[in-house]
């Protein structure tokens, strides 16, 4: 499921029906810092769960990303951060083997 804001949509173009936009549902965001090389990983994740969030990089110099996503998904998406954060974080080196 595609959650853009609705309010970019109506700004972006005059030629969306009205009654689609009621069929919307907003988003949520969760803003978060991830280890930087570990940015793309993330991505390329939560594009194999379709629908469940899309990720937008504020700062790829210090992994500051931030996540939107249905609410009707949170539950999910916060059980799937849970299960990957051991692999988003900054480790020592060998730790890493």
């Amino acid at each position: 499921m595609s959650c853009e804001p609705v309010e970019r949509l109506k700004q972006s173009t005059s030629l969306i029906n009205l009654d689609f936009m009621v069929h919307l549902k907003r988003c949520a965001e969760m803003t978060m810092r991830i280890d930087p090389a570990r940015i793309y990983f993330l991505k390329f994740i939560l594009e194999g769960y379709d629908g469940i969030a899309t990720l937008s990089t504020i700062d790829s110099k210090t992994g500051k990303i931030v996540l939107r996503f249905p609410d009707e998904s949170r539950n999910d998406l916060v059980a799937l951060l849970e299960a990957l954060a051991p692999s988003l974080y900054d480790q020592p080196q060998d730790e890493r083997l």
